[in-house]
């Protein structure tokens, strides 16, 4: 894959596509601003934010406090804090959820070692890294770091400090704002503080209803990107398709869990430094000191577009080793398959496009699940496609159920 960047021309605030000769002002052409999207949610995309925007962005960082801890976002067991000055995120417990926030730490440590595991397998898909757990009774931290906190997320509980996953830079929330916002909204999105904490859900298996294409809310936070969007921009959904399909049975028969809730995001990743591969002995045995860092990697300005995994506070185990637990397994993790937000392709659409992204979530799972389990005996080698089956049965059971609702409503003359 060829590399991508979008520049934010230093000269100036206006952000610009570059490839070769190739560039776009955004702002002056809707096609632009389809351009940037479509080169800038590529996976491994590189955005330089240029230094007008870089030292903007940091200047907003200091006014607000280097070691204030500002929310960022919230999910169903805590809410996320940006720890201002560090690489960190913390995730603090909702009253009621500390059991919940510890299995999302318990979790993603597993999963990260699985897939450091089986990195070969992954391939492109990322992780925030593990940092540790911090218990509600850890009285120097929280009289240290408590009163850092908004003043209504200060009383101690647990905490789960993870890296960050950087958000999308401006010149891709300003392209998200121009396509796909109603005017009316457009002015309040760019605004919005709220809104340079953006990530993209990943959104294989759903289309927007076409009676409501423009969000109703002004926000980029977890913005929900849509197959049909997804297409409208020219992305490459196979490859979304492909690693979803490689990591999560990778999840399923690696790790042993149902990767319940789990979340794919497309989010950005500051370039990390890189030293010569020279081995020590190499290094010994060479006449003169040398230069052993990438130096081209020390462009901070730069940022790229990474797609990431998160979330695992629902991730519960699976065993095989008995028919039983086989039997439950398939149960939970088919389950979990459809109680999940519509990241995954789904089977036996009556679309063409939708169809292909399917086949390649099959045989992408089914490629990964035979790799890890070779070597097992038959009636555990055999889950993945039995995985697969029930998926597909399952979805033959809901349109068969949603045909069959549809023609009692229109016996009665209701419309859907």
């Amino acid at each position: 894959m060829s590399i991508r960047e979008i520049n934010m021309s230093a000269e100036s605030d206006t952000p610009s596509v570059a490839d070769g000769t190739f560039q776009v002002v955004l702002g002056s052409l809707a096609s632009d601003s389809l351009e940037i999207l479509r080169r800038g949610l590529s996976v491994g995309s590189v955005i330089s934010l240029g230094a007008p925007f870089a030292a903007a962005n940091q200047a907003l960082d200091q006014s607000e406090g280097q070691t204030l801890f500002r929310a960022i976002g919230a999910g169903t067991c805590g809410t996320v804090f940006e720890w201002r000055g560090t690489s960190f995120v913390l995730k603090r417990a909702k009253p009621g959820y500390e059991d919940a926030l510890w299995n999302d730490y318990v979790q993603h440590k597993l999963i990260t070692e699985s897939f450091h595991e089986h990195a070969s397998i992954i391939g492109d898909l990322r992780l925030p890294k593990v940092i540790g757990y911090i218990r509600s009774t850890e009285h120097q931290f929280w009289t240290e770091k408590g009163s850092l906190f908004p003043e209504e997320y200060r009383a101690p509980c647990g905490l789960y400090m993870t890296g960050r996953i950087l958000p999308l830079p401006h010149v891709i929330r300003f392209a998200l704002i121009a396509i796909f916002f109603p005017d009316e909204l457009k002015e309040s999105a760019k605004a919005s503080a709220g809104n340079r904490d953006c990530l993209v859900r990943l959104y294989l298996g759903r289309r927007r209803d076409p009676e409501r294409r423009k969000p109703a809310r002004a926000t980029l936070r977890n913005y929900n990107l849509c197959l049909d969007q997804m297409e409208e921009l020219g992305l490459e959904t196979r490859v979304f398709a492909a690693t979803m399909g490689r990591s999560l049975a990778v999840m399923h028969w690696s790790v042993g869990t149902d990767a319940d809730d789990v979340e794919y995001v497309l989010g950005g990743e500051v370039g990390t430094l890189t030293e010569s591969p020279m081995t020590g002995m190499e290094l010994q045995q060479s006449k003169y000191p040398l230069t052993t860092l990438d130096l081209s990697s020390l462009n901070f300005h730069h940022r790229t577009v990474n797609m990431w995994l998160l979330d695992f506070n629902r991730c519960k185990r699976i065993t095989v080793e008995t028919k039983d637990e086989r039997d439950k397994a398939i149960s939970m993790v088919v389950g979990s398959f459809f109680r999940n937000d519509p990241y995954y392709p789904r089977p036996l659409s009556s679309n063409e496009l939708e169809n292909e992204l399917w086949e390649t979530f099959y045989k992408s799972y089914l490629w990964a699940g035979s790799k890890l389990l070779d070597e097992k005996e038959p009636g555990i080698r055999e889950l993945p496609r039995r995985f697969l089956k029930a998926v597909e049965a399952e979805m033959k059971t809901r349109i068969a159920r949603k045909i069959a609702a549809e023609a009692r409503l229109a016996a009665m003359g209701i419309e859907d």
